[in-house]
This record gives C-alpha cells, structure tokens and sequence, in this order.
C-alpha cells in the first residue's frame, strides 16, 4: 500500500517549453503538496537527466524545441526497455490519432490542453502511485533474487564440503595418495580448460575428480 506521504515525495519531472505552462503545472502541483519537482524547458539530454533524477512522474509536453515529445518517449524505451515509464503526455493537440500515437508510444496517460487542475492531479496521482508500487515490486524482487543466490551458494558450499571431506579420508589413509590426488585435480581443471570448458565446469571438475580414489 502506497501511503499520501510517499505519493507527495515522489520525483516529478515536468518538460514543457512553454515558461507560463510550465509554472502553471508546477504550482497546480506544489499547490497540492508535491514538492519534488523538477521543470527543463526542452528534452536535449533527458535521457541522462531521467536517469540521474529517477522521476516517478514525467509530464511531457508533446511540441518541444530540438526533440519531439515522440523521440523523447522512443529514447527512454530504448535507454531503460525493462522499467516502468510513467509518462504522463499533455497537449493541445485535439486529434484523436495523435492521443493514440501518444498512448501507443510509451505514455501511460494523455491530458488535453486546456486542462482542469483536479484531472492533472487525479491523473498524476493515479500514475505515481502505479510507478511507486512496480519500484516497489522490483526492490521486492531484487531481495528475493539476492536471496536465492545466497541460499544456492550455501548449498553449494555444503556439497563441496562433502566432496572435500571423502577427499580427505582417502588422503587420511594414504598420505602419498592425498598428494596425488591434489595434484590430479589440478591437472584436470586445467585440462578442461584448455578443451574450452568453462570457468564454472572447470571448477567442478576440480573438486570432484578426488572422489576417483574414494575407494580406498
């Protein structure tokens, strides 16, 4: 569950060249408690700016200078293809296949010029607290993944001990052996490797080819 707190927290981008628009839609929002905000009149290194800022809201003007609002939605989907993009596009455009263009782009919600200042931030809200609940996601899974390598790196850190264990009882029982097969298990690591093993079936050679004399 989102909280009001972190929904007002959250990073708000705004691109928009037009200098009373732009103040426009930074007081409508910090006139409803966003204070986290970020307003550039045009989009030349948005790219490196969205990357450094991390919005969890982008407010795209669709006519800029230098880069169309339609470029700058196709770099951000070729800069991060794996993230949520939470662009919310306002225009005067009244074209109906230009709103779709726009949806079909990348952004996830479209506002039409002239706007009411209550369905800017119902729309706003509405996208941070979607783009804060997938970062949310995301961490969740990062942990889960993070945990998953530890635990598989437990077990198998439990399994070479095995291995080094019957290892050490065939060199407990003949000293000239256990040097042997120390010596033997290096030898096939680097055997495997120069076939084109790789590192990681190397390695497993190397701790496993011991066990050929486990017998004894």
């Amino acid at each position: 569950m989102i909280s009001s707190e972190q929904i007002l927290n959250a990073r708000i981008l705004i691109v928009e060249d037009d200098r009373t628009s732009r103040m426009l839609l930074k007081n409508i929002l910090v006139g409803a408690g966003f204070q986290n905000l970020r307003a550039i009149p045009h989009a030349g290194r948005i790219v490196g700016i969205f990357r450094a800022f991390r919005p969890d809201l982008l407010l795209l003007d669709l006519h800029l200078p230098r880069i169309h609002g339609f470029e700058v939605m196709k770099r951000l989907r070729e800069a991060f293809p794996d993230d949520y993009l939470p662009i919310l596009v306002i225009s005067a455009d009244m074209d109906e296949q230009v709103r779709l263009r726009a949806l079909s782009s990348g952004a996830k919600d479209f506002v039409q010029k002239p706007y009411k200042r209550t369905e800017v931030l119902l729309r706003a809200r509405n996208l941070i607290e979607t783009s804060l609940l997938n970062k949310d996601v995301q961490e969740k899974n990062r942990g889960l993944e993070r945990l998953v390598q530890e635990r598989t790196s437990e077990l198998y850190q439990s399994r070479l001990d095995v291995i080094r264990r019957l290892g050490f009882a065939a060199e407990y029982r003949d000293t000239d052996t256990g040097i042997h097969i120390i010596r033997m298990s290096r030898y096939c690591q680097a055997l495997a490797l120069a076939l084109g093993m790789n590192k990681e079936e190397a390695e497993l050679i190397l701790h496993t080819t011991p066990l050929h004399d486990v017998g004894k």
